[in-house]
């Protein structure tokens, strides 16, 4: 069992803008274990830990020496010794891709091009009103019916502009405001969330104020119409005891979860479990991974919950064709070769050993 690391630099294209960040590029760690013949990889994406790349890659540096030492392909063996979540969610992945096939993860109607997963497109944050419109006419006619649009407080009254026109030309679209914690109090964040009431496409806001602000954010939930969806607000919480409290102090309508920022699998799990039991509404987002995180993130959420022939947690057995999940695909310049692409608002994956090319990692 030999582990190694590999890092890489990616490039975003121009335009990958939110309310708190313009992102430019990426650096990525690869964790890479041979065992005899078969080779898994898995990525470590460091996406909020600008400031802390040299301790991240030390920390990394020391689990690949660990694994070489301890020789266990269990991830128990290295819980302990991992302070970040990416970290953790490489680790979980490049096991997981040595007890299966990688890059096969799970072999089902996804993984062979047969069925794919509703997601939504990302429009990125824009004040121009002729760009807004036309990125939802594009991708409209492209098949997609769910949109994530990206605002802030600066250019909040074009984007308003922007969406009441949308709203006329496109009324039977669903429409998502990703405030990215964009308004400094409850008060401010209720006045903009009522102008928005109006306009019928609207189906819900993601991260109106900044996390850590539960009594506020519970106020924002109860007093506004249109329903309230936590993300940042996640990314910190990892004991269960914390997250049931959380949950029942703000109570959301829905939560996003990212495997890359809330500790994995496992983590995302664990909140899927304790919003079921409060009728809390989730679903899954990548967090600007490459293909590779993009593949096995892709694979899991299809066998595990939208498999149909597979249905493990209830909140699907209604809900199959109506939730569109935040896998967004072809945001760097110089990804890595995978079959993932969109077609009519869906993602798809058709696995063929001609158009995978890791070469340039191992």
């Amino acid at each position: 069992m030999k582990s190694f690391l590999k890092k890489k630099i990616f490039f975003f294209k121009k335009n990958i803008i939110n309310s708190k960040i313009i992102f430019n590029k990426c650096v990525i760690w690869f964790l890479i274990i041979k065992v005899k013949h078969k080779i898994s990889i898995g990525e470590c994406n460091p996406i909020i830990e600008e400031n802390n790349l040299e301790k991240y890659e030390q920390e990394l540096v020391l689990l690949s020496k660990r694994i070489n030492l301890i020789q266990k392909q269990e991830i128990c063996y290295y819980y302990n010794y991992i302070h970040y979540s990416s970290i953790f969610f490489g680790l979980e992945q490049v096991l997981l891709g040595l007890t299966t096939k990688f890059p096969i993860f799970y072999k089902s109607k996804f993984t062979i091009g047969e069925e794919g997963i509703p997601i939504n497109y990302v429009i990125w944050l824009s004040k121009d009103v002729n760009y807004l419109i036309n990125q939802i006419k594009i991708k409209y006619d492209l098949g997609f019916l769910s949109f994530k649009i990206k605002i802030n407080l600066e250019y909040f009254e074009n984007q308003y502009k922007a969406l009441k026109q949308i709203n006329h030309i496109y009324p039977t679209i669903k429409v998502i405001i990703d405030a990215n914690e964009c308004f400094n109090n409850y008060k401010i964040a209720l006045f903009y969330i009522k102008k928005l009431e109006s306009i019928n496409i609207i189906h819900s806001i993601e991260q109106p104020i900044k996390s850590n602000n539960w009594n506020d954010m519970a106020k924002i939930c109860h007093n506004s119409k249109i329903p309230i969806t936590l993300d940042e607000e996640l990314f910190s919480v990892n004991e269960i005891t914390k997250k049931k409290n959380l949950l029942d102090i703000i109570n959301p309508k829905y939560i996003v979860l990212r495997p890359n920022l809330n500790w994995g699998f496992n983590g995302v799990k664990e909140w899927i479990l304790e919003a079921e039991k409060r009728n809390i509404n989730w679903k899954i987002s990548s967090s600007l991974e490459t293909t590779i995180g993009m593949n096995v993130i892709s694979q899991w959420l299809y066998y595990i919950f939208l498999n149909k022939q597979n249905i493990k947690y209830s909140y699907y057995n209604s809900s199959y064709s109506t939730i569109h999940h935040g896998l967004i695909i072809k945001h760097f310049v110089n990804d890595i070769l995978l079959p993932l692409k969109m077609k009519n608002g869906y993602l798809f994956c058709k696995y063929d050993k001609t158009t995978w090319n890791i070469t340039n990692l191992i």
